[in-house]
């Protein structure tokens, strides 16, 4: 799915989305990410645009009223039950805190740092230096929970806390139930000693995330749910 997408992003400048079950009198399901795709489409394509102007990063005027696929990504919408097309700027910079960051090309992204990708996809997020000083030293929490913030402030219609709520322990029950299966095939009490010990750095080679990490989720998005 994701290689078909970008395919269609690079080759032809149009993206069909799949089909959800929603209200039709809602916005369309895909307009929270809209700005994610548009990062995305900055990767992609070789579109040439001038450096914005604006001190930050506007999420609402990715539109182009006058677009075409020549110069834009040609997007599926709606508007109630009828069908309709928009054409979406590519964004060529996000800001990462104080910074401007340019969006390179797929063919250099191999080129950059860890760091330097990291920070363009912290700046997508709307997260800052200061703010990631606050939650875990793990780059995949610190992800979870820029996704989390990210769909909180752009969701329409306005995400509650009980929705928040409901994602965190639904992320919780998830860890869980795969560490239960973990144990269940291997019952070993120094497995269970490695899973449940903190390390220095994030684990990735063994089995799931620790449940106990979902639980500092909440705290950690109520703190970054200001601008």
């Amino acid at each position: 799915m994701a290689n078909s997408f970008l395919q269609n992003v690079a080759v032809n400048h149009r993206v069909i989305f799949d089909c959800h079950i929603e209200r039709l009198a809602e916005p369309l399901t895909y307009v929270c990410s809209r700005y994610i795709r548009s990062v995305l489409y900055g990767l992609t394509t070789s579109f040439i645009r001038p450096k914005s102007k604006d001190p930050k990063v506007q999420t609402d005027n990715l539109e182009d009223l006058k677009g075409t696929r020549k110069s834009c990504i040609e997007e599926s919408d709606r508007q109630k039950g009828d069908r309709m097309k928009v054409y979406i700027k590519p964004t060529t910079e996000v800001f990462y805190g104080s910074q401007s960051l340019k969006v390179p090309s797929l063919q250099n992204v191999p080129n950059m740092s860890v760091e330097e990708r990291q920070n363009i996809m912290f700046g997508t997020l709307g997260l800052n230096a200061e703010l990631i000083d606050t939650v875990s030293a793990d780059p995949c929490t610190t992800y979870l929970i820029g996704v989390l913030r990210f769909w909180w402030t752009n969701a329409e219609p306005k995400v509650t806390e009980n929705h928040l709520i409901a994602a965190i322990i639904g992320l919780i029950l998830l860890h869980a139930e795969v560490f239960v299966e973990v144990m269940k095939r291997n019952p070993d009490a120094n497995l269970l000693q490695e899973r449940i010990t903190p390390k220095s750095g994030p684990d990735v080679t063994s089995g799931p995330p620790q449940p106990w990490r979902s639980l500092q989720l909440y705290v950690h998005v109520q703190r970054l749910q200001e601008p």
